[in-house]
């Protein structure tokens, strides 16, 4: 199922047991049906009583030509797990929507209240014309799609995986930052990194003006600010899918802004990655210093990497030292498109012991199955971890996991989409 791009990261459970250096892998608390259920996600209302703060939303797609595809969402999501009910109905936010990728809130700041973005398209007919949409969820029914990507000029059939929110030309206010990719069923991808932005006016009526920084990126990115060398870089960095490379982007304007693509500057940190995945920065190997989580799906050994950075040289000289966390990832049918794995997330099981080296949770998308890689050693130098099998679930795929501790007990849930299944199981790592 990569070919249909369901990025994941996946924790489905059978059985409770403990895991090396006392990891107890966690336990199922709840189901609920949503059929093809893809990418989820958790929005916290911080306005709403205690108790009732996070609302699951669930992306579900068909690859049927004209078939509806959906939005949808479980408010309050922790009252079922707090009262032990399993009675879970979710609600449509939209079927005004193609082939929806992953979901995620918006800064309050842009909109003025709360909001949902879906990216959505994909290169299957009739699935190809994407855009960004803004969903108003203060009201209920939401209201929407607000299409902030819309360009009536554009004839290409560009389709987007994720938003980010940025302030690209020092204005104050918040724009919209995302890959896209156009892909022909045979023939190669083109992907663009560009900005929307945000107007002066009503951001919900007002045109979002698009400017087009560069070619490369795909599908998903990041935005992290680095301290390398003496300097500081505001960067993006890119796994890109479609051209198989590991890129990250900074801008060397005064104040590091985005308006002038002529001032943006790349180090191509793996071009033998393979097909990239989504990617993370976070502190690995707990020495204080920042590493990049990334993963290749292949149709054959697929891996899950860190790449370690030289914080001693700037980042237009450092050198990107690889680490294979794990590998041996493959498909369980071959088949166009297919891969394994698919993205990888670090965590700590309790929030009150959230220290030291995380865990990685891995899903392996086409393989069936779900990992949890746990670190061997203390020692920073030392990148070894054990895969852990916790899961094996035959022909099934799932979807993006979205992880939370909703019910406030100090550990997180992980809420796992079973796309073929019409499933969404939630696990527990508390006691």
């Amino acid at each position: 199922m990569a070919l249909v791009r369901i990025f994941c990261l996946a924790l489905i459970l059978t059985t409770q047991i403990t895991g090396l250096q006392g990891t107890r892998l966690p336990r199922k608390v709840l189901s609920f049906p949503i059929a093809n259920a893809a990418f989820t996600t958790l929005v916290e209302n911080k306005t709403a009583p205690q108790g009732q703060r996070w609302n699951f939303y669930a992306s579900a797609f068909s690859a049927i030509p004209f078939s509806k595809d959906y939005v949808y969402v479980v408010r309050g999501i922790e009252r079922y797990l707090l009262k032990n009910s399993t009675n879970v109905k979710p609600d449509v936010v939209t079927h005004d929507t193609v082939w929806p990728n992953e979901i995620s809130g918006v800064p309050a700041e842009v909109f003025g209240k709360p909001t949902l973005a879906v990216p959505d398209g994909f290169l299957l007919p009739t699935k190809t014309a994407g855009d960004i949409g803004i969903y108003d969820i203060n009201v209920n029914p939401p209201r929407g799609p607000f299409r902030i990507s819309h360009d009536d000029n554009d004839k290409q059939n560009w389709f987007y995986h994720r938003v980010i929110w940025k302030d690209m030309n020092g204005d104050g206010r918040l724009d919209a930052v995302a890959a896209r990719a156009e892909k022909p069923f045979f023939g190669n991808a083109k992907g663009e990194l560009l900005w929307f932005e945000h107007p002066s006016g009503d951001p919900f009526t007002s045109q979002w003006k698009p400017h087009l920084l560069l070619n490369g990126p795909d599908t998903f990115i990041i935005n992290a600010t680095m301290k390398v060398g003496n300097g500081v870089y505001d960067t993006i960095i890119a796994p890109q899918f479609f051209s198989q490379a590991l890129v990250v982007y900074w801008s060397v304007a005064p104040l590091m802004l985005w308006t002038d693509p002529s001032k943006i500057r790349s180090v191509i940190i793996d071009d033998k990655v393979g097909p990239a995945f989504d990617a993370r920065v976070v502190d690995l190997n707990a020495d204080q210093k920042p590493d990049l989580l990334v993963t290749s799906n292949q149709a054959q050994n697929g891996a899950v990497f860190a790449y370690q950075l030289d914080y001693n040289l700037p980042l237009e000289n450092t050198t990107f030292v690889k680490h294979v966390l794990a590998d041996g990832f493959t498909p369980r049918q071959s088949g166009q498109g297919k891969g394994s794995p698919g993205a990888a997330k670090p965590f700590y099981p309790s929030l009150k012991n959230a220290t030291g080296k995380p865990h990685i949770l891995v899903c392996g998308d086409d393989d069936g199955r779900a990992y949890l890689l746990i670190p061997q050693s203390a020692d920073p130098s030392n990148w070894k971890y054990s895969k852990e099998v916790f899961f094996d679930g035959g022909k099934e795929t799932v979807g993006e996991i979205a992880i939370e501790d909703v019910d406030g007990d100090g550990f997180v849930e992980v809420f796992v989409p079973l796309y073929y299944k019409g499933e969404v199981i939630v696990f527990s790592f508390g006691p």
